[in-house]
């Protein structure tokens, strides 16, 4: 894909994620996150400003594979149909409706064996909750260095 056509990419996703930034470009993406490239990334959370933060670090890195899942109603069921279209998925610890991510690890492992799991929380304390569900990994986010935390995924797989 084109380098235009991946910025118009990127400029729809963002649109579609009510991100209110214009995109004049696509960051460098550092050598640590190479891995990441062509991955299908499903980052599930349910806060917007997460969003705002990993948006285009991730979307660079994956060079598009990435899809972001913004749980608001949605049952367990509805996400773990979703979250199974990737091949990695990032999930939050706590989400909308006092969801709680690590409970959904084993059923999405069920279904989807060679899926990786990887626990995404604000929190390093619930890593061992993750791991303990059949998570393969825990990343501490830091919005505020989205790219540190994305070296540390890349660090995972």
């Amino acid at each position: 894909m084109s380098d235009i056509a991946l910025l118009q990419r990127a400029r729809d996703g963002a649109k579609s994620l009510h991100l209110h930034s214009e995109i004049e470009s696509l960051p460098n993406v550092p050598v640590d996150c190479a891995s990441l490239k062509g991955k299908k990334i499903v980052l599930l959370d349910d806060s917007p400003d997460v969003f705002a933060a990993f948006f285009l670090p991730l979307f660079a890195a994956t060079e598009g594979a990435c899809s972001f899942l913004w749980h608001q109603n949605e049952s367990q069921q509805e996400l773990i149909e979703r979250v199974t279209q990737g091949d990695i998925v990032l999930i939050d610890e706590y989400l909308a409706n006092n969801m709680h991510g690590h409970t959904l690890v084993p059923e999405l492992l069920k279904r989807k064996p060679n899926l990786t799991c990887i626990g995404f929380s604000n929190t390093a304390r619930k890593e061992s909750i993750f791991l303990a569900a059949g998570a393969h990994g825990f990343v501490t986010k830091d919005p505020g260095d989205p790219w540190g935390t994305l070296k540390r995924v890349a660090a995972i797989i």
